[in-house]
């Protein structure tokens, strides 16, 4: 679990770094600037004039005494992480904004609700803090909101979802769930993927307690921590040709934890990293094929007590001298793949 919150570990102190320039000797600096600093701050009340008024006021405000944050209309671009806002409850987004970076909201536990203008053609990753309902301007080309659901048109992904979201289904024409866009839906029970998914991104599901199901249909990527911590789901299956990338820079993040029985559909794909590190429950890996070429060095990861069940019509690949085991797991033939 400690690798799985690493990136908001990271998180954190990406924010702690920018608030250490907010404020002369971190004392607030409640008195307005002129208008010339690219920004104005009084009563609370902090207003952004241009894209230079936010370091201009990381260096002259102290943070903490933001309770509401408003953005004129010479504001075409919020940088990521600029700096750690935890009181505020109101935000005022320009029209004319483009771009929303990483992090830019994310420390608001306060603010409930935000509406993303129609001229924001991208938000990027941990924008928004998880008890923060976002909506569109109507008329926008570049976003919508369906089901709970935040989508980049563009992009043909899936951004963000509702805090109270319970059952998700991707409609068709989504390729990407993107970074953390249903991180700690606690609340999530069941996930459908439209057929035209094709990638889930890093920590995507990640800490979704209720999860219980997900059909991953024609995913063909996977990487680390997707579903780390989702403690309710119990059995997945890969499908074929699906890859796993268990690594996030030079950590090594399970795609799964908690999970019980996994099922690989043939021809299997690519593993890079320990895909079964952080899965000490489980109890059954199930396979539709032969012996996959990545599974003896995965192989050290297995629990111990887990079984390895396959199909009959593979079973002189596995056990070429009718053997019960596989390099010291106990080995399940199984007539049909209803029976894996």
């Amino acid at each position: 679990m400690k690798r799985i919150l690493s990136f908001s570990i990271v998180l954190g102190l990406l924010f702690a770094l920018a608030a250490c320039g907010s404020g002369a000797g971190g004392e607030a600096v409640p008195t307005e600037e002129a208008p010339e600093s690219g920004f104005v701050f009084s009563s609370g009340i902090l207003t952004v004039l241009n894209d230079e008024g936010f370091e201009a006021s990381r260096n002259a405000v102290d943070y903490k005494e933001v309770t509401e944050l408003v953005l004129k209309e010479g504001v075409r671009n919020v940088p990521d992480y600029f700096g750690a806002m935890p009181n505020v409850v109101r935000v005022e987004l320009n029209e004319g904004l483009e771009t929303i970076g990483s992090g830019a909201f994310n420390s608001m536990t306060g603010l409930s609700e935000i509406v993303i203008p129609a001229s924001v053609r991208t938000i990027r990753y941990y924008v928004f803090n998880k008890n923060t309902r976002v909506e569109v301007a109507e008329g926008s080309p570049y976003l919508t909101k369906t089901d709970g659901m935040l989508i980049d048109v563009e992009n043909r992904s899936v951004v963000y979802s509702d805090p109270d979201i319970v059952s998700a289904t991707i409609p068709e024409g989504v390729e990407i769930i993107e970074v953390a866009a249903f991180f700690d839906r606690d609340k999530l029970v069941s996930v459908t993927l439209a057929d035209s998914v094709r990638s889930i991104k890093y920590s995507a599901f990640a800490l979704c307690a209720s999860l219980e199901s997900v059909d991953l249909k024609n995913v063909g990527s996977i990487d680390g921590g997707a579903f780390s911590g989702c403690s309710s789901l119990r059995a997945v299956t890969i499908p074929a040709g699906c890859s796993l990338d268990c690594w996030d820079g030079e950590e090594g993040t399970p795609v799964f934890n908690g999970i019980e029985r996994i099922v690989f559909a043939a021809p299997y794909g690519d593993i890079d990293g320990d895909l079964f590190d952080g899965c000490p429950g489980l109890k059954a890996i199930c396979f539709t094929g032969g012996v996959p070429g990545w599974l003896d060095e995965q192989a050290r990861c297995i629990p111990n007590g887990a079984v390895i069940r396959v199909l009959a019509e593979y079973s002189d690949e596995w056990a070429p001298d009718g053997q019960a085991e596989w390099n010291g797991f106990r080995l399940v033939i199984c007539d049909t793949a209803e029976k894996l």
